[in-house]
């Protein structure tokens, strides 16, 4: 999640994002086996998604896919498969926002070293 972060050029907010989504995917569909590839697609087309939901500047899935170590293709049959599965809701509640923000800036989260 760092190297995305680093790369991504994407708010925090973002990050939060795509960590809820993911999650989100992950309590819905139990049978996803998460492996080291899994979650490197998950989050890759997470982030994808939250940059176009949330930032006012994004750059092409190209560039995303890239940035995530994945094939352009793979990276937009992903994006299209988890709006399905999220029903094309990507938006979060401040509430639910502030669980997941508070997750990521304790000690050993993704944001928490800075």
């Amino acid at each position: 999640v760092a190297h995305l972060a680093k790369y991504c050029g994407c708010s925090d907010e973002c990050l939060i994002l795509t960590l809820v989504y993911v999650d989100r995917i992950i309590k819905q569909h139990r049978d996803i086996a998460m492996a080291p590839l899994t979650c490197q697609r998950l989050l890759g087309a997470g982030l994808t998604m939250a940059v176009k939901f949330h930032d006012d500047q994004n750059y092409t899935n190209a560039y995303y896919a890239q940035v995530c170590g994945l094939e352009l293709l793979e990276l937009n049959n992903l994006e299209v498969t988890m709006l399905r599965l999220l029903k094309h809701r990507l938006f979060v509640r401040p509430e639910e926002f502030e669980v997941y923000r508070a997750m990521l800036l304790q000690p050993g989260g993704v944001r928490g070293h800075a």
